[in-house]
């Protein structure tokens, strides 16, 4: 790569951008610090060859990224994504950086690959079992519905797992467990929309046992009325 040149835009509202305009200088380190973007962001089937690194930025609208190649190093350190995220089979040739980030709805990593490092340390997954469930039906409904929701929900769980192996190769097995919950979450609606052998409904409603006493693990008087119910 040739000498890079570094722009770097701080404490903005931003309601427009074109990120095409930067992409025609391909050796840019563009930095967006303590910026809200109230714009909807998309990077879709394109090659992004520019460094990206967003520090402490809000997305308030949708992050879309389907089908995009990133050449280069990008950062989302302590960013926070209110609305849908999609990186739908990207591929990340570089460092994907996620650390601190706050996910409010579920992402949709579908088939992505990272050729290098991938961190995600401190992540925080801002959902439950019914907004994974939810999005999993919205990716149905929104699809040519020749995958069914169990496929989508196997999908899911294939993008959970990678994160949560990715943090357990590095040590960092509590944030890992979060990405497991995930995985488990995702398996249960897989098998909750699937056609089911004798195993299949053992294993459903050992996740459901185990799924309602955990989320409840810090009340106990919670954990003994399902306990009830479940038996």
């Amino acid at each position: 790569m040739s000498e890079i040149n570094t722009k770097t835009i701080s404490n903005k509202i931003i309601s427009e951008i074109d990120f095409k305009q930067f992409e025609e200088l391909r050796d840019v380190y563009l930095t967006f610090d303590n910026c809200d973007f109230s714009v909807e962001i998309s990077f879709n089937d394109c090659e992004i060859f520019n460094i990206y690194k967003f520090n402490n930025c809000t997305f308030l609208e949708k992050f879309s990224t389907n089908n995009a190649v990133f050449r280069n190093k990008i950062y989302f350190n302590n960013s926070t994504f209110n609305k849908q995220v999609d990186f739908y089979e990207c591929i990340f040739k570089d460092i994907a950086c996620f650390y601190g980030v706050t996910f409010n709805e579920v992402p949709n990593f579908f088939q992505a690959i990272f050729k290098e490092n991938l961190n995600l340390v401190n992540t925080n997954l801002d959902f439950s079992y019914k907004k994974l469930e939810d999005k999993i039906i919205y990716e149905y409904n929104s699809s040519n519905k020749e995958k069914k929701i169990s496929n989508f929900a196997n999908d899911f769980r294939d993008s959970f797992r990678n994160f949560k192996n990715a943090l357990s190769k590095d040590g960092n097995n509590i944030d890992a467990s979060n990405y497991h919950k995930c995985e488990l979450y995702s398996k249960e609606i897989e098998l909750e929309n699937s056609n089911k052998t004798l195993k299949d409904k053992v294993d459903l409603y050992t996740l459901k046992f185990y799924r309602i006493l955990s989320d409840h693990h810090t009340d106990l008087l919670k954990v003994f009325n399902n306990l009830v119910i479940l038996i």
